[in-house]
This record gives C-alpha cells, structure tokens and sequence, in this order.
C-alpha cells in the first residue's frame, strides 16, 4: 500500500512539513510563515488505513493499491480551518520555498483501485482527519 500523506499526534513537530510547521506555531503561539503558493493532499484516518489493513489482509488478493481519504484537501482549506479552530496565526511570504520531500503541488491519489479489490471506501476526509 501506498499512503501519500499521514498525520499522527506523535511526529516529530521540528521535522519541518507543512503541517508539523503550522501545529507547531499554534502549540507556541507564534505566528506560522508560509508561501501563498496553494497545494493538495491527502490525509487518510487512522480508522480507514486500519480497516483497509484488515480487509486486505482478509484476502487473497497480492497487488500494489494507493491509500486514500474520501477528499483530498488543498492548503488553503487547512490554514482556513486551523485559523477557525485554533486560532492560528498566518503570515505569507514567497521566500518561503520548499519542505524536506520537495515541492509537489499535488500529492495524493484519486485511484480507486481499493475500492474494487476489498470493497472499501473511505469513511473521512482529509480535513475531518487533520
């Protein structure tokens, strides 16, 4: 299985991605700094990758499958909601370029592939995971 993105309470927040970045800057109160440059991915729940976990190994089937949410997200999406919900702080600048894996606008599957071979569809979100 492929997962293009994962989000868990226990990364290292220095690790310096997008998303440790900004948890970090509402953790300390600081204001997150980042470009104006809008990105997607996706953000599969610990729920759905447990599930697709358990059903693939309920099968016979030995192929390689994309993991995915029900909906990718786009960044501007993300700094909107944590701006709402916790009051996040956000300041854009273009010097700001690149994170450790590389500037991917889009980052995330729309394969279904799962779907078809253990007949699984992904209950959240990205943004509902996040």
């Amino acid at each position: 299985m492929r997962i293009f993105s994962f989000f868990s309470r226990h990364i290292k927040l220095d690790s310096g991605y997008f998303m440790t970045d900004m948890v970090s800057a509402i953790k300390n109160d600081t204001t997150f700094v980042t470009s104006p440059h809008d990105i997607a991915r996706d953000f599969p729940a610990p729920e759905d990758l447990a599930q697709i976990i358990l059903r693939s190994s309920e099968s016979d089937i030995n192929t390689a499958a994309d993991v995915r949410s029900a909906e990718m997200v786009r960044k501007s999406q993300i700094i909107s909601h944590f701006t709402e919900k916790f009051g996040l702080k956000v300041e854009y600048t273009p010097d700001i370029c690149c994170s450790p894996n590389g500037n991917a606008d889009v980052y995330y599957s729309a394969s279904d592939k799962l779907q078809n071979i253990i007949d699984y569809t992904p209950r959240y979100t990205s943004i509902e995971t996040l």
